[in-house]
Formats: structure tokens, sequence, C-alpha cells
């Protein structure tokens, strides 16, 4: 199982007023270092945010997620789920076929090879994007992403 829990943001962020930060001021980083990344059990080798409109917001070290790739995740899940399927999708310049697209969740699945595979969805204004290796399990990254998603949702992001 993949127990993740959010610390309030303002507590999270070492905030003194009760406040929550603006989204546009936060810092992103601590949810792909923390939350994605290292979180146990490891689930997820690579992370990343951004915004609908494909500015990065944070991600991974070595982890280089173009514009372009972004918005093709946007309009795949959004309005192309049929040509998601044919071409599949890139995340930092690697092609994986994509496995299920779930337009109610605004989800993809991708896999690459037998072992590596990633987990894409949107929330109001961000894209989450997580990638699996070897050894890896898809449905613990799937749900781990899938946690966040809801808590950003929440937050009204």
């Amino acid at each position: 199982s993949c127990d993740v829990k959010f610390r309030p943001i303002s507590v999270q962020f070492g905030h003194l007023s009760r406040r929550a930060p603006s989204w546009k001021t936060m810092s992103w980083q601590v949810y792909i270092d923390d939350t994605l990344l290292g979180a146990k059990p490891k689930c997820i080798a690579k992370a990343a945010i951004f915004g609908k409109d494909s500015t990065q917001w944070a991600t991974s070290s070595g982890f280089q997620v173009s514009s372009q790739e972004v918005q093709d995740i946007v309009h795949g899940i959004s309005r192309e789920q049929s040509s998601f399927h044919e071409s599949g999708l890139k995340l930092s310049n690697e092609k994986f076929t994509v496995v299920r697209v779930d337009p109610d969740l605004q989800v993809v699945y991708g896999r690459r090879g037998k072992d590596r595979g990633c987990c894409c969805q949107l929330t109001g204004k961000a894209v989450v994007i997580a990638v699996y290796e070897a050894g890896m399990q898809a449905g613990q990254c799937n749900n781990r992403v899938q946690k966040l998603v809801e808590y950003l949702k929440d937050q009204g992001l």
C-alpha cells in the first residue's frame, strides 16, 4: 500500500501565517522531493509538476519534460484520446505506449517496455507526471499521483 499523508500547506512550507501561500508563489519542489519521490515505498523514479499552460513548476533532477510534451498530454487527455492511443506520449524525449486514458479522472497511463511506465494526471491548473522503473509497482505509482492530484484539487488547484 502507498500511504501518503499531506501536512497543511502553511506548516509544510514553514510559513508563520495561518493563510496558505498563493499557488503562484509557493514552492512546488517539496511535492516532488517529499510526496512523490521521497515517500515509502519507493514507487516513483522521476516526477514533474507543470502548469496546464506547460510552464514548469517543479521537476526531479535530470527529468526534462518539454513544454510540447506537456501540451500533448493536456490535449490528449482533454480532447483527443483516440489519436493519443495511436501516437503514444513522450516524456523527456522517451516514447511511452498509451495503455489507458480516462477522461473522467483526467489521467493517462503509459508503458515503456515490460517494466517501466508513467502516470500523468490533470488538476484544474496543473499536470502531475510520474515515471516508475524496474522493481517499482505501477499501481503504487498511480495511487500516489492520484492522491496528490486529489489533494491539489481540494486546495483549489
